[in-house]
């Protein structure tokens, strides 16, 4: 008798050759902050009331060291672009003595400065003498008078080892403007019957 053996192959199929990759997503731009800034605004007028042009505003220290502008026709001022800070503002212009005031720009802030003159340079005496004329002063009027009765005298002026005057004075007085910009020591000398003025001329 004969047996038979049935064998059953079971063949399983494998695919090759083919994958799936999962879609990959884009990370979202971020745009950084913006950073605020502040303006500092105001007006600088003189103690006597006037506005001040040509005025420079500057900042002393902080983060907005440096940061500038200067007044208009009308004494106003803008600065802008200041970062938060805390910070020293100053205010300073030609023949005015300067003032300075603290501010912080947390928000747009005003600030006001009132520059006090600075008085002319002037001086008035007689015969030989020796003084310094400041560093400010560009221009001074001079004034000379021979104050003794006949003959006449030397009037001699010397502005920092330089001559500027030497008239002989009788009946004629010496009246005229002599540039000094930078100031600088004024010397007198053989003019003992001179009466003299200097006054800054601006």
């Amino acid at each position: 008798m004969k047996k038979i053996v049935c064998v059953l192959i079971s063949v399983v199929a494998v695919g090759c050759g083919s994958s799936s990759t999962a879609p990959t997503s884009t990370p979202p731009v971020v745009t950084p902050p913006v950073a605020q800034t502040f303006t500092l605004s105001g007006t600088v007028t003189s103690t006597t009331g006037s506005p001040v042009s040509g005025a420079t505003v500057r900042v002393l220290d902080g983060t907005n060291a440096g940061k500038s502008t200067t007044t208009g026709s009308s004494g106003a001022y803008n600065l802008t672009g200041l970062a938060v800070a805390g910070q020293t503002v100053n205010a300073s212009a030609s023949f005015y003595t300067a003032a300075s005031k603290g501010v912080s720009t947390t928000s747009n802030q005003t600030l006001d400065f009132q520059l006090a003159p600075v008085p002319l340079f002037a001086l008035a005496g007689k015969g030989d003498n020796v003084f310094t004329i400041p560093a400010s002063v560009a221009r001074v009027h001079v004034t000379g008078h021979y104050v003794e009765q006949g003959s006449n005298s030397n009037f001699i002026v010397n502005l920092s080892g330089r001559l500027f005057i030497n008239e002989i004075l009788r009946t004629a007085d010496y009246d005229g403007v002599l540039l000094t910009t930078g100031g600088g020591q004024i010397v007198i000398t053989n003019s003992g019957s001179i009466q003299w003025t200097f006054t800054e001329v601006r």
